[in-house]
């Protein structure tokens, strides 16, 4: 056990010696407590009889009475006014970076705070929304604050600040939120309406008797709130894709990238996709694209990359859906969209290679469709251009990032060979590199089921070496037809 002990002593008084202390009264004195034990050390308690540090207003927000003293400014505050709000959300928002602060905060009760402050229409104050939207991508990190936010309707206090601020930073901080909310698979069940199992990140689940009881309490009422509970679920989804929908080809190129980078993660879950196509999404994301397939510098360009790289993301999930593929086959984007994109990045061999896999990706999935292969020898400019003697088509580009591809895994291919070396490639770029090689070969075999389109192959591969020919027809039923020299 730490041993404690008390020291007293006065502070100097105008007028008075300090000699005779012991005289003094002890109401003059201050109390403080010095221990080998943290426990006894500050903050100061009342149980143990020391006084507490009096309020005074935000403080420096560190501390639990700093903390509850911030998010009590916040929850008395009116919406989106006051210099003290935003210094109250300043210091919070330092408070959010560990694991720990986050749930407490949680616990003092954040949520209500800011959404009392966000401001309201008419009052729209940019630094405390951009704050605040800060501060809910903050607690996004953890799922169980995830939970939270999503049930007492932090989300779409968010999709409001995207839909009312005209601030740019606001705006980007606000779609960066929802961005955060989407990167896991519960915030991404949370942000869709799909019911996440009991217990998990939320509130200790119920019994099938606690159920049975509160059916009983409620009667008819517990059907009309489990309706008004699904209700509020589709609203939230088709809210959050169609906001982010609407700020795809905004000009601001971090907001559109956080939106597309959203919607990605949203369309890989099956209700994404139903939402993502009920607003035509694919429709917005086409148009985000067209503009790149007439600039040639966007390989050099890293924030274009990302854009690009995402907006196919988005059209290749959504083109894995039979629904998915009726609608971006009524669109230009096989061959135009996507193939002069393609062309274009087919110019570098070592460069973009993730713009590479996706777009391969996204071919191979439209391509399961017999109307859609016919655009893969369709010439992608007017009038026809040609490389290397050949017209160029998508054909013709995924035979060429096919053998691109190809040159740049040997030197794995090499390395095993000589007990595992090192390549020297980056481990997420040989992913890329991997993908290249199975999205354009699935696409090249799925192309070959068109007469027209084996005829060109064949144009396409008679000055090729029978590695490459064996590597897209093994095993297929096109493999006597080009394989004839095994």
């Amino acid at each position: 056990k730490a041993t404690v002990s008390v020291l007293n002593w006065a502070s100097p008084l105008p007028g008075r010696c300090r000699l005779p202390l012991l005289k003094m009264d002890l109401d003059s004195c201050t109390s403080y407590q010095v221990s080998d034990s943290l426990q006894h050390r500050h903050h100061y308690s009342q149980s143990d009889k020391y006084v507490l540090r009096t309020n005074t207003g935000t403080g420096n927000g560190f501390g639990a009475s700093g903390m509850m003293d911030s998010i009590k400014v916040l929850k008395d505050a009116e919406a989106g006014q006051g210099d003290g709000v935003e210094k109250a959300l300043m210091h919070l928002l330092r408070q959010l970076s560990g694991c720990e602060m986050k749930t407490r905060l949680m616990s003092y009760g954040l949520c209500d705070g800011l959404k009392n402050v966000a401001s309201p229409p008419g009052k729209i104050s940019a630094n405390v929304d951009r704050l605040v939207c800060q501060s809910l991508r903050q607690l996004a990190v953890m799922p169980p604050c995830l939970v939270d936010i999503v049930e007492q309707g932090c989300v779409e206090l968010v999709t409001e600040i995207l839909q009312k601020q005209s601030d740019g930073a606001a705006i980007v901080s606000a779609c960066r939120a929802l961005q955060q909310m989407s990167e896991t698979w519960e915030g991404r069940c949370l942000l869709l309406g799909i019911d996440l199992p009991d217990g998990l990140h939320s509130k200790k689940a119920k019994t099938e008797e606690e159920k049975d009881e509160a059916a009983a309490i409620l009667g008819d009422d517990a059907v009309y709130e489990e309706l008004n509970e699904e209700r509020r679920k589709d609203e939230r989804a088709k809210k959050v894709t169609a906001t982010l929908g609407s700020i795809v080809n905004n000009a601001d190129p971090r907001l559109t990238l956080s939106a597309l980078r959203t919607l990605a993660n949203l369309t890989t879950e099956e209700r994404g996709l139903q939402f993502a196509l009920l607003e035509e999404i694919v429709r917005d994301v086409d148009a985000a694209l067209l503009k790149y397939t007439t600039d040639a510098d966007w390989v050099f360009d890293a924030a274009s990359v990302d854009i690009i790289h995402s907006a196919v993301t988005v059209i290749w999930n959504i083109a894995l859906d039979n629904f998915g593929k009726d609608r971006a086959t009524g669109l230009p984007l096989v061959p135009w969209t996507l193939g002069k994109l393609l062309h274009t990045a087919a110019l570098y061999p070592d460069k973009v290679i993730n713009v590479k896999a996706a777009i391969t990706g996204a071919v191979s999935a439209l391509y399961v469709r017999a109307q859609t292969k016919q655009t893969g020898i369709v010439a992608l400019h007017d009038p026809p251009i040609e490389e290397n003697g050949c017209e160029v088509n998508l054909t013709y580009l995924l035979v060429k990032l096919l053998k691109q591809a190809n040159a740049l895994y040997r030197p794995v291919q090499l390395a095993k060979h000589h007990n595992g070396a090192d390549p020297g490639i980056p481990e997420q770029e040989l992913q890329y590199i991997i993908s290249v090689i199975s999205n354009s070969n699935q696409s090249i075999r799925l192309l070959a089921e068109l007469p027209s389109a084996r005829k060109c192959l064949r144009t396409l591969l008679q000055n090729e070496g029978f590695e490459l020919r064996r590597q897209l027809f093994y095993s297929t039923q096109f493999e006597a037809e080009f394989c004839k020299d095994a």
